[in-house]
C-alpha cells in the first residue's frame, strides 16, 4: 500500500492546508519531498516528489508560472504546496485551470508551517511505508508509545516535533469493544470514513482505540464520533453491537494515557450496565471514585471487603458475595433478599452477621451500601478486564 498525497495531507504537520485545485490527483503516490527555490530546480525533480515552495522566486520570475506546473506534472511530481499571503497573494487562475486539467494538486500551506517539520513528516511517512507501515502508521506507533509506556515528556515532545505531530487542541481517547461477532478490524473499517485530520484509529488486541485532537469549537467531538460509529455499525438481531467508552481530553501528551484509562473504565461500565456509549465525565459519583488519582484507595477498600468476601466464598463454598449483591438490589430488605435467593429469612440474617464479622461492615446500616456498591462495581470491572489486555 503506497503513501498518497491524501495520506500526507492528513498528517498533523499539514493541519490547516487547503487543496486549491487538482483534487482528482490526491491519490498520486508520494515518494519524497523537494524544495522548489528556482525554475532550475525542476530538472532535479523525481517522480513522486511532493514539491513545496515559499513562492518567493515566483513573484519575480520571468518564466511562465503555468509552464512550471506543466513541467512538474511531466516530471511526475505528486503535487505542489506553496505559502500564500507572503510573497504571493493568490495563485493565477490560468495556473489553477491547467493544474485541474492535469489532475495535479496545488495546495495552500498554513502560514505557520515550518519547512523542516513538513520535510520530516513526509520523509518518515514514506520511510515507514517502505517497511510496510502503510498510511500514518508511524504516527500510530508514536501514539501507542504515549498510551502504553512510561516516557520522558521532554523526549516525546522532541519526537513529536521530528515527525511533525503537533496537534492544535486537546487530545482525547475513545474505545470501542465490538460484540456479536464483530472484530476490531471491522470497527476500524466502520470508523475510517468518519475520521477527520488529526484522528487515528488503532487496534489493540480486542478493542479499537480512536485518538483525536478536540477542536475548541467542537468540544463534544468524541460523543458525536461515537454516535456516528454506532450508527454505521450493523444492528444485531438481539443484544448490543459494541460498547463505547470516552475519556476526558488532555492538553498535553502526558494526559493521553489517563484519557485511555478513563475511556476503558467507561467502556467496561457500559458493558456491565448494558449501555452502548458512556463518557467518563458523565459518570456522576463514579467519575470521582474511579478517577486515576483515587484508584489506589479504591483498590485497598476493595481488597479489604469484596476481595476478602470472594476469597472466603472460594475457600469455604459460601455465598456471601451473591448475598451482598442481592441484598443491595433488594434495597436492604432481608425478607426480599431471602425470597429472591429462595432461602429462609434467618439464613440471610446469619450470612449478614458472618459478613459483618469478616469485613467489619454492618450491611444493616444504610450508609454502608454505597461503599459496597462501589466495591461490587469495581469487582465487575476487574472480572471484565480479564477479557481485555
Amino acid at each position: 500500500m503506497s503513501v498518497t498525497l491524501a495520506n500526507i495531507l492528513r498528517l498533523p504537520a499539514f493541519a490547516g492546508a487547503q487543496v486549491l485545485t487538482g483534487a482528482s490527483g490526491l491519490e498520486n503516490e508520494v515518494g519524497g519531498i523537494s524544495l522548489l527555490e528556482s525554475p532550475d530546480s525542476i530538472q532535479w525533480t523525481s517522480a513522486g516528489d511532493f514539491i513545496i515552495t515559499n513562492a518567493y522566486f515566483l513573484k519575480n520570475t520571468q518564466e511562465n508560472v503555468v509552464q512550471i506546473v506543466r513541467a512538474l506534472a511531466e516530471k511526475g511530481a505528486s503535487g505542489l504546496a506553496l505559502k500564500l499571503n507572503r510573497y504571493w497573494e493568490t495563485v493565477p487562475e490560468s495556473m489553477l485551470e491547467l493544474a485541474a486539467s492535469l489532475s495535479f494538486p496545488i495546495v495552500s500551506l498554513p502560514f505557520q508551517a515550518a519547512p523542516a517539520q513538513l520535510i520530516n513528516a513526509v520523509v518518515y511517512e514514506v520511510m515507514h511505508e517502505e517497511f510496510h507501515m502503510a498510511g500514518s502508521q508511524f504516527v500510530e506507533a508514536f501514539l501507542k508509545e504515549l498510551l502504553f509506556t512510561e516516557f520522558d515528556p521532554a523526549l516525546m515532545q522532541k519526537k513529536a516535533r521530528l515527525i511533525g505531530f503537533l496537534p492544535h487542541g486537546n487530545m482525547g481517547v475513545m474505545l470501542a469493544w465490538p460484540q456479536q461477532g464483530l472484530s476490531p478490524e471491522d470497527m476500524r473499517k466502520l470508523v475510517a470514513p468518519l475520521l477527520q485530520p488529526g484522528e487515528y484509529a488503532l487496534i489493540h488486541v480486542s478493542y479499537l482505540i480512536v485518538t483525536a485532537v478536540i477542536p475548541p469549537e467542537t468540544p463534544d467531538r468524541m460523543q458525536l464520533l461515537a454516535e456516528a460509529l454506532l450508527h454505521n455499525t450493523p444492528e444485531p438481531a438481539e443484544g448490543i453491537s459494541c460498547h463505547i467508552g470516552i475519556g476526558r481530553a488532555s492538553a498535553d501528551f502526558s494526559g493521553l494515557s489517563n484519557s485511555h484509562y478513563e475511556a476503558k473504565t467507561a467502556m467496561l461500565l457500559a458493558h456491565t450496565h448494558g449501555e452502548t456509549i458512556m463518557a467518563f465525565e458523565r459518570l456522576g459519583v463514579f467519575r470521582i471514585l474511579f478517577d486515576a488519582k483515587n484508584i489506589e484507595a479504591l483498590k485497598l477498600l476493595y481488597t479489604e471487603t469484596i476481595g476478602l468476601i470472594e476469597k472466603t466464598d472460594a475457600e469455604h463454598n459460601t455465598e456471601f458475595l451473591a448475598t451482598i449483591k442481592t441484598f443491595l438490589q433488594q434495597s436492604g430488605s432481608i425478607r426480599d433478599t431471602a425470597n429472591a435467593m429462595y432461602v429462609h429469612y434467618n439464613t440471610i440474617r446469619y450470612r449478614l452477621k458472618k459478613i459483618r464479622d469478616l469485613i467489619g461492615i454492618d450491611l444493616a446500616r444504610e450508609e454502608s451500601h454505597l461503599d459496597m456498591s462501589v466495591c461490587i462495581e469495581y469487582h465487575n470491572l476487574l472480572h471484565l478486564q480479564e477479557k481485555l489486555p
